[in-house]
């Protein structure tokens, strides 16, 4: 049912992990930070800006094709677990479970289509040191963990500001990891979907290649995601002591409000710890949300690694070291924390 060239039908190496839902800058931050580290003048700088306007603008066109590929992606794995739990099954009809596998198929190069949107993200995130894909912490610099003052942020408009800087680096490496990544898949595919005009590339070892940078990509995500969770954790203990001081200075305050007959100044104060209060409590909850999705990507990439391990092998598609089973069994497990992960 598959003839193609790549040698087998399981070769769905494009389940490549994403940083978009783990506390992600905003296209404008990016903007702003790839403007920064553009050339100051000549034509170099024109050009540079150019590009990164380009990619900027790239990266707003293709914003929602993520998500499509995800539903996708949902879908392939779905496809090919019906096939494969109907394939001895007498009471239906004997092209039922090979149509669905074939179906399988398509979605799955379907996909390969899709992987070409993400080169220039990965190009724009190499041009901004990382930084994009670092994302930024959902508190405000105020507080101690922040890498800068209030004023110094206003001025720089860089949310980009985790305190541990290995969390940056780490993003780097995975810029990196795709950029090279994307190139070799791409002209993977076009091998095996057009083997006799690339007879001399063997699409089956420039997949195994890109795989192993994949591989890189997915060690540092699930590295900077519990880095990332161990800074939001301590800015979270700070937060809640802070809370928890300005609840009992409000206690305090009801306590003698109701002593002096005068109670203004008390009620002033009250005020104004309630709305720090409030503002403190929103930060947690925001923090909360970022720890949940960052685990949840934790959780993504450990079901990512065995598949790609399997694929970052020389002889993926003819003596592949996982089965079938194993391998797919583990891609649809992380389709579904990806959709879980998106709707949140």
């Amino acid at each position: 049912d598959d003839d193609d060239g790549n040698g087998d039908d399981n070769f769905d190496n494009n389940d490549v992990g994403d940083t978009s839902d783990t506390c992600a800058s905003s296209p404008n931050e990016e903007k702003n930070m790839a403007r920064r580290s553009s050339p100051s003048s000549g034509t170099s700088s024109v050009c540079s800006i150019h590009i990164d306007n380009f990619l900027t603008s790239f990266g707003k066109f293709t914003e929602k094709s993520m998500y499509t590929e995800r539903g996708i992606k949902l879908l392939q794995w779905t496809i090919w677990l019906i096939s494969q739990l109907t394939k001895n099954n007498q009471r239906l009809p004997k092209e039922f479970s090979p149509s669905f596998r074939k179906l399988y198929v398509d979605l799955s190069n379907m996909r390969y289509v899709l992987r070409l949107y993400g080169f220039p993200g990965s190009w724009a995130a190499v041009r901004g040191g990382g930084r994009p894909w670092a994302g930024s912490p959902p508190y405000s610099y105020s507080h101690s963990l922040s890498c800068a003052s209030a004023s110094e942020s206003a001025n720089s408009n860089s949310n980009s500001c985790w305190k541990d800087g290995r969390i940056t680096t780490l993003a780097n490496v995975m810029a990196w990891s795709m950029f090279i990544y994307h190139p070799l898949e791409h002209v993977a595919y076009a091998n095996w979907t057009m083997p006799k005009l690339l007879r001399r590339i063997d699409g089956n070892k420039l997949s195994a290649w890109s795989c192993r940078f994949w591989l890189a990509f997915i060690v540092a995500d699930w590295a900077g995601s519990y880095l990332k969770n161990c800074e939001l954790s301590n800015h979270k203990k700070t937060l809640l002591m802070e809370r928890n001081s300005i609840s009992n200075s409000i206690s305090g305050s009801n306590v003698l409000s109701k002593s002096h007959s005068n109670s203004n100044n008390n009620a002033h104060d009250d005020d104004r710890n309630q709305n720090q209060h409030d503002k403190i409590a929103k930060e947690i909850e925001a923090i909360e949300k970022c720890i949940k999705m960052n685990r949840l990507q934790m959780v993504r990439n450990f079901f990512f690694f065995p598949p790609c391990l399997n694929w970052s092998l020389d002889k993926w598609a003819t003596d592949p070291l996982l089965s079938e089973n194993f391998v797919n069994g583990f891609s649809l497990a992380e389709a579904i924390v990806c959709i879980y992960q998106s709707v949140l």
